[in-house]
């Protein structure tokens, strides 16, 4: 590569830039915008091999991306680090577009539920806050407030799903009195709408709805409760429990879902309370059909080893990577050599691309 082109926002990101081999660090709060707050960088750069031959290549692609310390790294499956972004605000939980370029994230400071959700476009560095008060039937209670959380980008990249739970101040902030909806906002229009049938769950009102994710199609939403999992289809018309698919009629066992694997199956795990002591790796993470509405360990399909999912506190999957949340670090798991390739300092990370896997393996 000869040269390359950069656009950055003067303001509110220090970022870093890798072309080729050499590394370029601007940091944009100190520099002197030109007009508009915008300057454009010109940068030539001597040709140089690329890890696939002087041609970007599937290699150089970021697969995995994670926040540390404030600062969000984008990472290819190897571990080349191919982007970095610090923002002036403290990067909660996060999702990558499909594209890999923009940021959605949420912000709680001292909250527990969320906070406002902001937008981050990766090659300008602008900071655009999302939300700011979407249910207006909802009367908010003296030192109530209304936060969000868990944002999640649809496939096409045009809108997000994402958590409304309410804050209290006091020892009334608890799951019961936070419980709250999900809502979907189209990023080109800023319009918001809460899915209705996560409005009502069962009959009793709102449940305590967390960690949505879109299935690869676009088609569903996976979410869970205080207890259990569903999907929702993307205009919140219809809700499916999934919590008696996925004990499969056995007792004691509390169940919750982790991802997509493919448009058709869904990552879930089982957990038994008092099994062996609280040391003792007590969660099943199995793959339930919706189709067929029949399950198998995951194991079998993930490849990978059945003592590393027990301890899992989170996993999604892309194409023929795992990624495994588990004691305060993330792990990069490769299934064709069924090797952990990466090991991240920090349980905050996502795959790029998360729930899509081959054609035919699960649709």
């Amino acid at each position: 590569m000869e040269a390359g082109v950069g656009i950055f926002k003067a303001r509110g990101v220090a970022r870093t830039c890798f072309v080729g081999p050499r590394l370029f660090l601007f940091d944009m709060g100190r520099i002197a915008a030109s007009k508009g707050n915008f300057l454009a960088l010109i940068m030539i750069v001597a040709a140089v091999p690329t890890m696939a031959g002087g041609v970007a290549g599937q290699g150089d692609l970021p697969r995995v991306a994670y926040v540390r310390e404030g600062t969000l790294y984008m990472i290819t499956a190897s571990g080349k680090v191919v982007e970095t972004t610090k923002p002036d605000v403290a990067i909660h939980d996060f999702a990558i577009s499909p594209d890999a370029g923009r940021v959605a994230f949420s912000v709680r400071g001292r909250r527990h539920y969320g906070g406002p959700i902001y937008l981050l476009d990766l090659s300008t560095g602008h900071i655009a806050q999302l939300t700011a008060g979407l249910r207006s039937e909802h009367r908010l209670g003296s030192g109530e407030q209304e936060v969000y959380d868990e944002p999640d980008f649809s496939p096409d990249g045009g809108r997000i799903v994402f958590d409304v739970h309410y804050e209290n101040q006091g020892d009334a902030n608890d799951l019961v009195m936070a419980s709250g909806p999900l809502a979907v906002m189209d990023l080109k229009t800023r319009q918001t709408r809460v899915l209705q049938t996560t409005k009502n769950v069962g009959g009793y009102g709102p449940a305590f709805a967390n960690g949505p994710s879109w299935s690869p199609n676009g088609e569903k939403i996976l979410v869970n409760f205080e207890v259990g999992a569903a999907t929702v289809t993307s205009d919140g018309a219809h809700l499916t429990d999934l919590s008696d698919q996925m004990t499969q009629g056995r007792d004691r066992v509390e169940p919750g879902a982790f991802g997509w694997f493919g448009n058709a199956c869904v990552i879930y795990f089982l957990n038994e309370e008092n099994r062996g002591g609280p040391d003792v790796p007590h969660q099943e993470v199995g793959i339930l059909h919706l189709k067929t509405k029949s399950t198998e360990p995951a194991s079998r399909l993930l490849g990978v080893p059945i003592e590393l999912l027990a301890k899992a506190d989170g996993l999604e999957v892309s194409g023929d990577l795992v990624l495994i949340r588990t004691e305060g670090k993330s792990l990069v798991f490769d299934a064709p050599s069924r090797k952990i390739i990466q090991r991240l300092p920090t349980p905050n990370a996502r795959l790029v691309g998360s729930g899509r896997v081959e054609p035919g393996r699960c649709d």
